[in-house]
């Protein structure tokens, strides 16, 4: 810290924020600040300030301290600007009733001698302030009972340099690093890092976005909370209004316990319900990254109010049914429509209005402080988790962009590029600020955060891709506790899914939630992807579920865009294996550029089937780390550099993924990062490793009694089946039904109904009608039909038939398209066909 106190003393070298040095003094001011007296409350101000720029106020509002700061380097340009201040500041003395106003300048008032060696006479800087302080006491209204102090740079100086405050002088007084041409330029190596897990151009806006960006408490999300707070605070009002006109206008009877009951509770309960909407307002109001968000202390408030409207409803409605009991008894004569309102309909018109706009005002506002955006926002901390490919890394990186962009601290960092300790040094030196310590490290994100207002991101992505995801276990809780004490730091952190029992400490206090992708918005996102190129866009329904999973999306995505390329097929690549195959291609041109491997070798392609045949003769989705890499870079031996090398490009591609292996002597290992395209390469493999039985199958032969490949597959991962249903009749033109029907021989054909061969043809039958819609169209032929036919009348899936038919109707040449559904309809008689395809087709839609 050497280097920077040196600077200190310089008050004029302090960098700019928010465009000027001014500001950034101003706010180091204010962080510098003297506490405020017990029980008084600090309120910052924005402008216009009424001449000070905080102040602290005591609890009845009685009296308050202000505070004014000037970065002005002499008396004489302190003076009129300190006067124009003092005339506000006694101009609204009797709103804010200031009792006390501090100037803080970063220079000292000179105080020589009043005669000069040479016998001149001469007044010193602290004499004019003096005089003139006095001046303002006595000719500018409110001043006279002001005491006016001064605050120079050499007692602010003291302040910074006490210990604790080493941070605040290292961020105050380096010029670039954590300021916002620097989050720029951190942010822009994140998204570099990131690759293609980031796609800014394909964004599509997701609810949990919101959850980031309240862990900061920008402005625009504590505005939402006001707002609904006083949005409360006026239906509870109108409401009260309403319960005292009738309270005042039917005077409970004796004969009427119920009447008696309610009035009873109208005048226990309004004086209640009117100090809760108005604590809820004060403190929502109140809240910032300062003094936090108080989610959880005002949901209870919240929630007393509701029990307190439920009392008063339940008690309205036995009221309302005791005076209809004895409104029968009433002739119809007495119950005219000239009659007066009665206190029941009185009672029950608040009830349907007033009450029930309570009512849901309440609601409004209890679903805010409990979401997870609230609970982020009190907490300030985070865990997102999701399975592979579902654009956790996207959601991160982006509300990092977000928050640079509007101008909030956020930095960005990978656990692939973490140990797991020492993670706040470990950071600032992979951002480029040396060998910073940690407690300085943590008090300058800090004074950033203030600095904006808001707090600092800090976010940590992929903690599972760190080279020993379980430090994190540890470490994620000990980071947890350390930024406990710094108000204006927010903790954002990702995780597969998989790892959450490896990496997340048991006692880890903070919201968490679970990324579910597009799920709801499945077109939204395939249409980001190819806004661009909208000739691509499917002319097909296509089966939405696929679309859940952000990676599929972009897989397809990448193969419709292949397909326009010079030599692609121009068509729409709808078929699952087409578009594996294309995203395989497309990652495997770059790591050959990056690696300069020959691509007509395909280098690529082969460390990617060596996985999948190691895969399948393991019958394991997980390698050892080590066995995988031994496995892929064989391919590569030249590049030995990580991550210049075959497993740290696939991985960087996105091709493979670190993954849970769930054994105890490894935690980490290496997988697919989509298991549909890890079932699809397996089973790849697999029809490889037993290219004569395919080719038998292909030209027409049946298997052999004891096939090896009949074998396999009939034992394999129900996954694994539904990727052969897909597979098998796109290679050999047969039907895996077929192909593993009981033999009349077996156990399982004399195996009574229920039995082990139902259920295996149960799940066969839902795999084949589940991937149907996800095959090339030269897949489909006669046989195909028969089999949609047979499993609707043996297993009943009529529905799911019908889903499959539809989303291959408007694919030109297909079997099942719209031609054959035509005819089809055509053959039946039009009240038969209107209730059985009326009746489905509304089901289905």
């Amino acid at each position: 810290m050497a280097s920077n106190d040196s600077r200190a003393h310089n008050w004029q070298s302090i960098r700019e924020w928010d465009g000027s040095q001014h500001r950034a003094f101003e706010e180091l001011c204010f962080q510098l600040r003297t506490p405020a007296p017990p029980d008084w409350e600090t309120i910052k101000t924005a402008a216009p300030d009424g001449g000070v720029e905080w102040y602290d106020q005591a609890p009845d509002g009685s009296a308050a301290h202000g505070y004014q700061v000037k970065f002005v380097h002499n008396i004489d340009d302190l003076i009129p600007q300190a006067k124009k201040s003092a005339k506000t500041v006694g101009e609204n003395i009797a709103n804010r009733k200031i009792v006390r106003l501090e100037f803080l300048t970063p220079f000292d008032l000179s105080d020589p001698t009043p005669v000069t060696p040479r016998g001149r006479a001469r007044t010193g800087a602290r004499e004019r302030w003096n005089s003139n302080v006095a001046l303002w006491k006595k000719d500018l209204p409110g001043l006279a009972d002001v005491d006016i102090r001064y605050v120079g740079g050499g007692e602010l100086l003291e302040r910074l340099t006490r210990p604790g405050n080493e941070g605040r002088q290292w961020f105050f007084f380096e010029r670039r690093a954590l300021g916002s041409e620097w989050f720029g330029e951190q942010v822009t190596l994140a998204e570099r890092l990131a690759e293609a897990r980031y796609t800014p151009e394909h964004h599509v806006a997701l609810p949990l976005a919101r959850v980031a960006d309240a862990c900061a408490l920008p402005q625009e999300f504590m505005r939402h909370g006001v707002q609904r707070s006083r949005d409360l605070q006026a239906a509870v009002v109108t409401l009260l209004s309403e319960m005292t006109r009738w309270y005042d206008s039917y005077p409970a009877p004796a004969s009427s316990p119920d009447h008696q009951a309610l009035a009873r509770w109208v005048h226990a309960w309004t004086p209640a319900l009117r100090e809760g909407a108005h604590t809820l307002v004060h403190d929502v109001s109140a809240a910032s990254a300062t003094f936090g968000f108080p989610a959880e202390q005002s949901s209870a408030v919240v929630e007393d109010m509701l029990e307190q409207l439920g009392e008063f409803k339940d008690l309205a409605d036995r009221f309302t049914e005791e005076e209809r009991e004895s409104d029968d008894a009433i002739p119809a004569a007495g119950r005219g429509a000239n009659a007066p309102v009665t206190a029941v309909q009185s009672v029950q018109w608040v009830c349907e209005r007033a009450l029930a706009r309570a009512f849901d005002a309440c609601e409004r506002l209890d679903g805010l402080l409990r979401s997870s955006a609230a609970q982020a926002a009190e907490k300030k901390t985070w865990l997102l988790l999701g399975e592979a490919g579902q654009g956790k890394t996207h959601l991160l990186v982006d509300a990092a962009r977000r928050a640079v962009d509007e101008g909030r601290p956020a930095l960005v960092v990978f656990g692939q590029e973490l140990t797991g300790h020492n993670t706040l040094s470990e950071v600032a030196q992979k951002r480029g600020l040396g060998p910073l310590a940690e407690r300085d490290f943590l008090q300058a994100m800090d004074a950033a955060g203030a600095a904006s207002g808001c707090r600092f991101l800090l976010i940590i992505d992929a903690l599972n891709d760190s080279d020993d995801a379980g430090n994190w276990k540890s470490e994620l809780l000990a980071l947890q506790v350390r930024l406990a004490g710094y108000q204006h730091i927010a903790l954002l952190a990702s995780c597969r899914s998989t790892f959450k029992s490896i990496v997340v400490p048991d006692r880890f206090d903070a919201p968490v939630s679970v990324y579910s992708g597009f799920a709801g918005r499945e077109m939204e996102g395939l249409e980001s992807y190819l806004r661009d190129v909208a000739a691509v866009l499917p002319n097909t329904p296509l089966p939405a579920s696929v679309f859940t999973n952000p990676l599929f999306v972009k897989l397809y995505a990448d193969s419709l865009s292949k397909s326009l390329e010079p030599g692609g097929s121009g068509g729409h690549p709808r078929d699952r294996s087409a578009v594996f195959d294309a995203y395989v291609d497309h990652r495997a041109e770059t790591i050959c550029s990056r690696l300069g491997l020959d691509p007509l070798e395909r280098p690529v392609h082969r460390a990617v089937d060596a996985l999948a045949a190691r895969m399948a003769a393991a019958r394991l989705s997980v390698l050892p780390r080590d066995e995988a890499r031994a496995l892929v870079d064989a391919y590569a031996p030249a590049a030995t550099s990580w991550p210049a090398t075959m497993l740290g490009q696939l991985l960087a591609q996105g091709l493979v993924s670190n993954e849970r292996t769930y054994r105890a002597d490894q935690a980490t290992g290496i997988g697919f990062p989509y298991q549909a395209f890890g079932d699809d390469r397996v089973v790849r493999s697999v029809f490889a490793a037993h290219q004569d039985e395919i080719d038998a199958l292909r030209e027409g032969h049946p298997l052999t009694a004891d096939s090896a490949l009949r074998s396999w597959l009939r034992q394999a991962a129900p996954n694994y089946q539904e990727a052969a249903s897909i597979l098998l009749p796109e290679q050999t033109g047969r039907e895996l039904i077929d192909l593993l029907a009981a033999s009349p021989t077996s156990a399982e054909a004399t195996a009574g109904p229920g039995r082990r061969a139902d259920a295996r043809g149960y799940r066969l039958a839902r795999s084949f009608l589940e991937t149907l819609p996800l095959r090339s169209t030269r897949s489909v032929n006669e046989r195909t039909i028969e089999l949609l036919n047979e499993t609707a009348a043996r297993h009943g899936r009529n529905s799911d038939v019908l889903e499959a038919a539809v989303a291959v109707t408007a694919e030109p040449g297909h079997l099942l398209n719209a031609d054959r559904l035509h005819r089809v309809l055509l053959r039946k008689p039009r009240p038969e066909r209107d209730a059985w395809w009326g009746v489905e087709t509304y089901s289905l839609l």
